[in-house]
């Protein structure tokens, strides 16, 4: 709903969302309503997520839920800052120090300034993508969460033989 206001002020960046949800005919009559539906794509289901990514300078997920969403963590890895609501999942994938990657839920005017921010302070961007892309690799690789569960579960064995 409130893309228009920091459309505004980014009139470089479009908005591109990727997927399916029954949300999409209330959001298409929103840009047209708001006069931003020649900014604002519907792309549907793609499978080159990856790639939409990496032609991205920012992911924003203002959902109201979330589990642990896997575009957080993809964004992540692609080193793209992340404006998202604070909703169950995301901090995780986060972290503690998101650097005001993290908005209360429902205030959509800080919503609409973090966004704003990130888009107007390369500096600010290109941070939040490296400390990102870092946390990423650190805490979510395959091979290293492999690791984490096996050694979890050899402590949890030998603590039940004692």
């Amino acid at each position: 709903r409130e893309a228009s206001s920091w459309l505004a002020d980014a009139p470089d960046c479009d908005l591109v969302l990727v997927g399916h949800g029954p949300q999409r005919c209330e959001l298409e009559r929103l840009a047209a309503e708001k006069g931003i539906s020649e900014r604002v794509h519907f792309l549907g289901f793609r499978a080159d997520v990856p790639a939409i990514l990496a032609r991205s300078s920012l992911l924003v997920l203002p959902s109201r839920w979330e589990g642990m969403p896997n575009v957080v963590l993809e964004a992540m890895a692609a080193g793209l800052p992340v404006i998202a609501t604070n909703v169950e999942g995301v901090a995780e994938l986060l972290g503690d120090d998101a650097d005001g990657q993290m908005v209360p839920f429902g205030d959509m005017a800080a919503f609409a300034a973090a966004v704003t921010r990130v888009l107007s302070d390369r500096d600010l961007a290109e941070r939040l993508g490296r400390r990102n892309r870092h946390r990423a690799a650190e805490y979510f690789q395959i091979n290293d969460m492999v690791e984490r569960y096996q050694t979890l579960w050899t402590e949890l064995t030998q603590g039940q033989t004692k």
